[in-house]
């Protein structure tokens, strides 16, 4: 036992150095006791009484999440893990949950009947974070935590600058308790993937430059019928964007400027390499408009042999598929590819890590009366028991400690009796893979149970490189007005334009046309915003 608890803690060394001094504050407090020590009996009454004054008897706290549930768990009340964290905690919650997203969430807001909690992807809320913590949808948390009723979030920040910054605004106000991905986590999830089998068959090497995968498509078509090329799920293209340097949308160069994606030259080159590819058969035609069940139909009959997805959902699908279609593809295998560059040599350009705290989060409404309790629970993940059991669930239940002092899923999660996916058993014990908790990397690594994804991961990875995503910066209530405004219909005017040229129904000449009517519409005012958004960042 001693040696696996002390491995145990090398793992969550990070964590456990946090509470070191709320430790070492709480020794020097039980030095000043006297002897007297009320009994076991009384102590459990003081938490019970404590737990009445934060909620009262009878009393719930209404709970928001976004949950799009499994056949084990219709909604998050139904988890494991929530039901542990109220039994844990003494709080009770009323779920309301949707797959409805941020739009049902705004006409709660609207209503004025906001629930006491609200856990959701700020980023899609309209506004944001910001507008809702400007418009009072939503409480600063600071003077709660001042008054200490949150103190495993409160040290857990302490101890991590980085997610510290990219946790409040430039006020310093406190809005939410984010996931946050600890130092040492997975940061990249995304990349192409191809099947290995083909290259093999034809006799091609794995594709490293946008030539090579040029080369390969026109193989895959004319060798092996490949009707739709490259394809992707989500119909997302942003890879394939990023290989010429620039990013969809803001980002900041080298030099820490803040830049716009769609003005650059080398969105004009991926244009020019999309349009090119659909006239020679190699892009998938419905590359933005088919839905996901499609896109799986166009992989399990052998249609496309090049697609972009996440580790974590498409290399599960792809393993399913291939499952289901063991008897008339046995060969089937699909592999991650090494991020396209430019030219044999080169590095990938664009440093596509993700920021180590997440977009979503738990806040507490202004509706709420009380507060303290829902303080209470939202702290609780932040703690060693917490974090454990958010990110592995019970132990002996969903999880063991093994021979290495690592956690370890049980049957119960990798092989459920009840025929349950690996998915739908994790959400049942452990809950939503996104919420608000210290998200591990041995929670990222049991979770990537296949090989190729664990080799996905660092792959992809590019920290190195110049280039970086914007981070989530805080823009003043004036500053989030006027660049709504302003991009409102840049976004529509980007949108319509990008398939346009790419279908070729747009000349590529009027490129030029199409970046000075852009400018027109007051791009510039919009950077200028970013930019000053990100020094406020930068300097906190």
């Amino acid at each position: 036992m001693s040696k696996k608890t002390c491995a145990l803690i090398s793992l969550i060394m990070v964590i456990t150095m946090l509470f070191a001094v709320g430790c070492q504050q709480k020794a020097s407090t039980d030095e000043q006791k006297t002897n007297d020590q009320v009994s076991a009996n009384e102590n459990e009454g003081n938490e019970l009484k404590e737990e009445e004054s934060l909620l009262p008897e009878g009393e719930v706290l209404t709970y928001w999440t976004q949950f799009t549930g499994a056949p084990i768990a219709k909604s998050p009340g139904e988890t494991v893990y929530y039901q542990e964290l109220q039994e844990r905690t003494g709080i009770k919650l009323e779920f309301i949950s949707s797959s409805g997203g941020s739009e049902q969430l705004s006409l709660l807001v609207a209503s004025g009947d906001t629930p006491d909690i609200i856990e959701e992807w700020w980023h899609e809320f309209p506004g944001g974070i910001m507008k809702a913590l400007n418009d009072e949808v939503i409480i600063p948390l600071n003077d709660l935590m001042d008054a200490g009723h949150f103190p495993n979030f409160t040290a857990y920040l302490a101890s991590d600058p980085e997610a510290d910054k990219l946790s409040k605004n430039d006020d310093g106000l406190y809005f939410n308790l984010p996931m946050i991905r600890l130092p040492d986590s997975y940061l990249v999830f995304s990349g192409n993937i191809i099947r290995q089998d083909w290259l093999e068959e034809l006799g091609l090497e794995m594709p490293k430059t946008i030539d090579d995968l040029e080369e390969v498509l026109l193989a895959f078509k004319n060798e092996k019928g490949a009707e739709t090329g490259y394809a992707a799920a989500w119909s997302d293209d942003r890879l394939m964007i990023q290989a010429f340097g620039v990013v969809q949308g803001f980002y900041v160069d080298e030099n820490g400027k803040v830049q716009y994606g769609y003005l650059q030259d080398g969105y004009k080159e991926f244009l020019t390499l999309f349009n090119d590819w659909l006239n020679k058969g190699i892009l998938d035609p419905d590359f933005y408009t088919h839905d996901y069940d499609t896109f799986a139909a166009k992989i399990a009959s052998g249609k496309t042999g090049l697609i972009w997805g996440y580790t974590g959902g498409e290399f599960t699908k792809l393993e399913q598929i291939k499952k289901e279609v063991a008897d008339s593809d046995p060969n089937m295998n699909w592999v991650p590819v090494p991020n396209p560059v430019r030219a044999e040599g080169e590095s990938f350009p664009v440093d596509i890590s993700a920021y180590r705290v997440s977009s979503i989060g738990a806040s507490i409404s202004s509706n709420c009366k009380y507060p303290e309790a829902a303080a209470k629970i939202l702290d609780y993940p932040y703690s060693e028991e917490g974090m454990m059991l958010s990110n592995f669930g019970v132990e002996g239940v969903s999880y063991v400690i093994n021979d290495e002092g690592l956690p370890e899923y049980t049957d119960l999660i990798t092989n459920n009796p009840d025929g349950y996916s690996f998915d739908e058993a994790l959400i049942y014990h452990i809950g939503p893979k996104n919420k608000s908790f210290l998200n591990t990397k041995r929670y990222m690594e049991l979770n990537y149970a296949l090989d190729v994804q664990k080799e996905s991961v660092e792959l992809w990875k590019t920290p190195d490189a110049k280039i970086k995503l914007m981070p989530p910066v805080t823009l003043t209530t004036e500053e989030n007005s006027e660049f709504a405004e302003i991009m409102s219909e840049i976004d529509t005017y980007v949108s319509e334009m990008k398939l346009r040229f790419i279908m070729g129904t747009e000349p590529l000449e009027n490129f030029d046309d199409f970046r000075e009517k852009i400018k027109s519409m007051n791009i510039e005012r919009a950077i200028e915003i970013q930019q000053a958004a990100y020094d406020r960042l930068m300097n906190r």
